[in-house]
C-alpha cells in the first residue's frame, strides 16, 4: 500500500483559502486518476485551516481510500466554525463511502457525519453533503439531529450571497428548544416552559443576520410561566403561522395564531381556550427594537370579543400603548365578563355577576391619551344575585370626546357650551336594584366630554313606591382629587317601611320625600344648599347644615343639624324593640359630627312636645331601659319587681325627655326636669299607676352607653315574677 500525505511539506504552516480547494481537488482527481494504474492505495491530507463562505475548519485530517470507482472519504474537523449558528462544533467526523468528484462540486449523497454541538450534545446523523469547486459554496441536508425525544431535520446553504435553511421540528421539547435559541444568541422571553413543538422553518440571511424566515406549525401542550407570576399558561396549544422580513434595524411581520385548548393568564386576565376559541392576526413592522406598529389586527375570541383595528406601541415606555384605533365588533357577554371583567373583580362584591347582552363600537387613543368612545349597548344585563348592583336589558349609545375645552367653567351650574363637539348620549334600562332599593324602567339623556358629565334633559328614575326626579346633574373632573359635581332632586314621597326592608332596618311607617337642592361637591366637600325633610312616625324630621369632607377617602367626616317635630312614639319605640311607649316626641341633634361615621360629638335634646295632648302611656320594658340609660337601672328594676307595681303592665306619664352633650368621648346628660339630690327625670310620671325613672349620672361614657342602647333594643325585656 503506497500513501501520500499533502500538504505538510511546506516550511511553514499551510493556510488554505476556500477558493484555492481548487488545488485539493487537482490533486484528487490526480489521485483518482492514479487509481486507474493501481500507482497509488489511499491518500491521508492534514489541513490546518480552509475558511468558505460562511463557515471555517481547522485541524482537518482527510484519509481517501481510492477503490477501483468512486473514492472512500473518512474525515475529521477539529473544529468547524458556522457564525450563523453561532456555534463551533468540535470533533467532527465524516464518512463517505462514495465521494462523487466532478468539475464543479465535489458531494457525497450518503454520508455519516459525528459531532459534538455545545447546544445538543453528541449527535450521529445522516447527511447529504455537497461542495462547490467554483465559488466555495455548501449545501448540507441533516437528517436524525436529537432533541431530547425530538427530532429536528435540516436542510441549509451556504453562498456568497449568504445562507439559506430549512428546519423540521418534530415534537421537539421546548424547554430544550428555547435553551438551544438562547445559545445560538436568539431572542428568547424570559420564561420557564414546557411543552412540545412541530414548526417547519424557512429562513436566510447572511453570517449572524437573519433577513426572512416562515414559521408554520403548532406548540402542543405549552406549560409557561415568568419569575413574576404575571404570565403563565396550562396546557396551551397553538397553531403558527408567522413571517418576518427586514433588517436589524426594521423588520416587518405577519403572524396568525390559533388556539382552542388549554388556559392562559396575563394578569389579571385569565382565558379558557378549551371553553372559547382565539384566533388572532396582526400585520405590521419592529422598528430599532422599540417602536412597534400594527398596521391591521383582528382578535376573534369566540363568544367573547371580535375586535379589529391598528395601532402603535412605543415599547420602551412605561405606558407603550400610543395610538390605537379599534372597531369592537361585539364584546358578548357573558363571556366578556367571565374572560376580561370578573378577574379584575374578584376581590369585590361584584365578582360573581349574571351577565347577558353585547357591547359593540369604536375606541381610539392618540399620543397615549384616550381620544374618543362611541359605544352601543345592545339588552345587556347584570345582576349580583343579592341586589346591590341588577340593571336589566340597559340599551341605547354612549359617546365620549377627551377635549373638553369647550367646556371648562368652573362653575357646577354653568349652562352647557355650545362649543361641544360630542355627540349625545342617551341609556335606558327596564328595571333594576342598587344596594337593594327596587329601580323601575328608566332614560338618561346626557353628555360626557373630557371629565366632565351633564344630564341635558330632566329624567324619572323609578325608586321602591316612589321616585327621583332629577332636574340637574353634573359632574366635572371625575377621577381627579378635584372631582366636583352638582346635583338638583327631587324626591317623590318613599315608603320608610320599604326604604327600612331593603337595608335590613327595623320596620316602622312613614313616608320620606322632599326637594334636593344644590347638593354639590367642591374641593372635596359635599355640602347640601337647603334643609332635607322627611315624613316619618307622623311626624316630620329636617336635615340642615350638611356637610361630608373627604367622602371618597379613608376617614370621612360628616357634619348635620336634625331637628325632629311631634313624632309618634308608638311606631318608633315599636320598630326599634324598646318597650312600648305613646305620645308624642320633638327635640334636635345640633352640631353633630361623624368621624368615619362614627359620632364624636353633638348637643342633643329629646323631649315630649308642650302641647302635645295624645295618651301617654309607657311599658315596663321602656321604663326599665330608659332607666338603665340614666343610671337608675336598678332602682327601677327593684321598683318594678316588688310592690303593687309588678301588676301593672304600662304606666300613666306626664313627660318624657333626655339631652346628651357628647364631647371627648363623654356624654354630658339631663332630663326633663331637676329631681332631688342633683339628680333629674327622665320620665315624670302623672296619675296612677304612676312610676317615676330618675337619672342618676350625669357624666356617662359614650361607648357604654352605646352599648346600653343597643341592648335595649335587642333585649327581652324585664322578667316580672
Amino acid at each position: 500500500m503506497t500513501s501520500v500525505s499533502g500538504l505538510q511539506q511546506s516550511q511553514r504552516p499551510a493556510r488554505i483559502r476556500a477558493r484555492k480547494l481548487a488545488a485539493i481537488a487537482a490533486v484528487l482527481g490526480g489521485v483518482v486518476l492514479a487509481t486507474a494504474v493501481r500507482a497509488v492505495d489511499d491518500v491521508t491530507l492534514h489541513i490546518e485551516r480552509v475558511d468558505g463562505d460562511g463557515w471555517s475548519a481547522s485541524d482537518v485530517a482527510v484519509d481517501l481510500g481510492l477503490p477501483e470507482k468512486n473514492a472512500l472519504v473518512r474525515a475529521r474537523v477539529g473544529k468547524l466554525n458556522v457564525p450563523a449558528l453561532s456555534q463551533t462544533l468540535t470533533d467532527v467526523r465524516i464518512e463517505c463511502p462514495s465521494l462523487d468528484v466532478s468539475g464543479d462540486v465535489i458531494a457525497c449523497a450518503k454520508a455519516r457525519v459525528l459531532a459534538d454541538w455545545p447546544a445538543l450534545g453528541k449527535q450521529s446523523l445522516d447527511a447529504r453533503l455537497s461542495y462547490g469547486r467554483a465559488d466555495g459554496s455548501l449545501d448540507v441536508a441533516l437528517q436524525g439531529l436529537r432533541v431530547g425525544d425530538g427530532r429536528i431535520a435540516l436542510q441549509g446553504t451556504l453562498r456568497d450571497a449568504g445562507w439559506n435553511a430549512k428546519v423540521r421540528l418534530q415534537r421537539v421539547p421546548i424547554d430544550r428548544l428555547m435553551k438551544l435559541a438562547a445559545d445560538l444568541k436568539a431572542p428568547v422571553p424570559e420564561l420557564t416552559a414546557t411543552g412540545l413543538a412541530d414548526l417547519d422553518i424557512v429562513a436566510r440571511g447572511k453570517q449572524t443576520n437573519l433577513g426572512e424566515a416562515k414559521v408554520t406549525g403548532a406548540l402542543l401542550e405549552l406549560t409557561a410561566n415568568n419569575e413574576e407570576g404575571s404570565l403563565a399558561s396550562d396546557k396551551l396549544s397553538l397553531h403558527v403561522d408567522a413571517s418576518v422580513r427586514g433588517s436589524a434595524q426594521q423588520w416587518t411581520f405577519d403572524v396568525a395564531v390559533k388556539s382552542s385548548q388549554g388556559q392562559a393568564f396575563a394578569q389579571p386576565i385569565f382565558v379558557d381556550l378549551s371553553a372559547h376559541a382565539m384566533s388572532l392576526r396582526a400585520q405590521g413592522k419592529l422598528t430599532d427594537g422599540k417602536s412597534l406598529t400594527l398596521d391591521r389586527f383582528t382578535l376573534d375570541h369566540a363568544d367573547v370579543a371580535q375586535v379589529s383595528g391598528r395601532g402603535r406601541l412605543q415599547l420602551d415606555l412605561e405606558q407603550p400603548l400610543r395610538d390605537v384605533d379599534v372597531e369592537l365588533s361585539s364584546l358578548t357577554f357573558p363571556g366578556a365578563y367571565e374572560s376580561y371583567l370578573q378577574p379584575l373583580l374578584i376581590d369585590t362584591n361584584f365578582k360573581s355577576l349574571q351577565t347577558a347582552g353585547s357591547i359593540g363600537g369604536k375606541l381610539s387613543m392618540a399620543d397615549g391619551e384616550p381620544r374618543r368612545i362611541d359605544l352601543r349597548f345592545n339588552d345587556v344585563t347584570f345582576d349580583d344575585g343579592a341586589g346591590n348592583l341588577n340593571l336589566s336589558t340597559l340599551s341605547g349609545d354612549w359617546h365620549w370626546l377627551a377635549d373638553a375645552t369647550g367646556d371648562d367653567s368652573d362653575e357646577d351650574d354653568a349652562p352647557p357650551s355650545r362649543t361641544m363637539q360630542v355627540a349625545p348620549s342617551q341609556l335606558k334600562w327596564q328595571g333594576g336594584a342598587l344596594l337593594g332599593l327596587d329601580l323601575g324602567a328608566s332614560e338618561l339623556n346626557f353628555s360626557t366630554q373630557g371629565r366632565q358629565f351633564r344630564l341635558t334633559q330632566p329624567a324619572r328614575i323609578p325608586l321602591l313606591d316612589g321616585s327621583i326626579d332629577l332636574e340637574t346633574f353634573r359632574v366635572r373632573n371625575a377621577g381627579l382629587p378635584g372631582v366636583a359635581f352638582l346635583v338638583d332632586a327631587t324626591l317623590q314621597p318613599v315608603s320608610v317601611q320599604k326604604l327600612c326592608k331593603a337595608f335590613g332596618w327595623p320596620e316602622f311607617g312613614g313616608r320620606i320625600g322632599g326637594a334636593i337642592s344644590k347638593l354639590r361637591m367642591r374641593e372635596g366637600i359635599v355640602t347640601l344648599g337647603t334643609t332635607l325633610r322627611a315624613q316619618v312616625f307622623n311626624g316630620e324630621v329636617t336635615i340642615s347644615d350638611l356637610r361630608l369632607e373627604q367622602p371618597f377617602g379613608q376617614w370621612p367626616r360628616f357634619y348635620s343639624s336634625i331637628a325632629l317635630n311631634n313624632l309618634d312614639l308608638e311606631p318608633m319605640t315599636s320598630a326599634f324593640s324598646f318597650g312600648r311607649i305613646t305620645g308624642r316626641l320633638s327635640g334636635a341633634i345640633n352640631g353633630l359630627e361623624l368621624f368615619n361615621w362614627t359620632p364624636i360629638a353633638f348637643d342633643a335634646r329629646l323631649y315630649t312636645p308642650p302641647d302635645d295632648r295624645s295618651r301617654h302611656r309607657i311599658s315596663q320594658r321602656a321604663v326599665e331601659n330608659i332607666g338603665s340609660i340614666g343610671g337608675g337601672g336598678a332602682g327601677v328594676t327593684a321598683a318594678l319587681s316588688s310592690g303593687f307595681l309588678r301588676f301593672f303592665d304600662d304606666f300613666n306619664y306626664d313627660r318624657l325627655g333626655i339631652s346628651c352633650r357628647l364631647h371627648n368621648e363623654v356624654c354630658v346628660m339631663d332630663g326633663v326636669a331637676p329631681a332631688a339630690n342633683g339628680n333629674y327625670y327622665l320620665v315624670k310620671g302623672q296619675g296612677m299607676p304612676r312610676i317615676d325613672v330618675i337619672g342618676s349620672s350625669r357624666r356617662v361614657d359614650w361607648p357604654r352607653l352605646v352599648e346600653q342602647l343597643l341592648a335595649a333594643t335587642q333585649s327581652e325585656g324585664p322578667v316580672l315574677q
